[in-house]
């Protein structure tokens, strides 16, 4: 799979309940506006979560699936379901952080 080109372009990385369903997943998402890759996301779920900008894509962030906006989904991750991650004590240290990190827009 060859990956687009990414220049100028930003990293996001947001949560998403995708498709409302009650389970999140961790997306890294490359977009040259970040306000309209989260309007567009907002068409595919109702709980959407900004994480944070990466410097640079990961080495495992090869996908290239092109969003409405122009923005490429170049990874995506399953996170566990909304219920679990918000009262399970057996979660990982990281991922509640990152579960509290997230800024719902």
């Amino acid at each position: 799979m060859r990956q687009k080109n990414l220049n100028g372009m930003t990293i996001v990385r947001i949560l998403i309940d995708y498709g409302n369903t009650g389970f999140l997943y961790c997306m890294t998402i490359a977009t040259k506006d970040v306000d309209s890759l989260l309007d567009c996301m907002k068409g595919y779920s109702h709980d959407v979560r900004y994480l944070d900008v990466k410097k640079k894509a990961g080495k495992n962030d090869k996908g290239n699936r092109m969003l409405p906006d122009g923005s490429i989904i170049i990874g995506a991750t399953a996170f566990g379901d909304k219920v679990s991650a918000n009262t399970a004590f057996n979660k990982s240290e990281n991922r509640m952080n990152l579960i509290r990190k997230a800024v719902i827009v």
